[in-house]
């Protein structure tokens, strides 16, 4: 009887001890910036499957960018949430499909914030003549 109270204790006692840190960890403010401006998508050019996006850098802060893209104008159905860090500037979205059109477009990150999207362009992979520039 009293071993089952003392693991009984130890349990209790633990997560008592253990569960507010991890609540406040999970709770703290983001206090970043958000990147001041927005990047200016200028290319996407197709290939077999994938399609390679060029685009001009945001103002600082920015530690990341995130590419979203979808088969319609108006609706994001795919992304990469980091697609690498400040100074990326190209990015090649593969597993396409071939004679599909998508929309993509790029927004800069800082931290947990994020700033606003770039201009959409779209691209067919595995259709040459559907290269985009600006």
């Amino acid at each position: 009887m009293d071993r089952k109270f003392l693991i009984v204790f130890i349990l209790l006692f633990s997560h008592l001890f253990f569960a507010p840190q991890a609540f406040a960890a999970n709770t703290e403010a983001c206090d970043d910036n958000s990147p001041a401006s927005k990047p200016v998508l200028t290319s996407a050019v197709p290939g077999e499957n994938s399609v390679t996006l060029t685009w001009t850098e945001a103002q600082d802060p920015v530690t990341h960018y995130l590419v979203a893209y979808g088969r319609s104008d108006t609706q994001i159905e795919y992304g990469n949430p980091n697609v690498g860090g400040k100074g990326t500037t190209t990015y090649t979205v593969g597993e396409l499909t071939e004679g599909i059109k998508y929309y993509f477009k790029v927004r800069p990150v800082n931290g947990c914030r994020p700033g606003d999207f770039s201009n959409k362009l779209p691209a067919t992979p595995g259709f040459n003549g559907s290269v985009v520039n600006t």
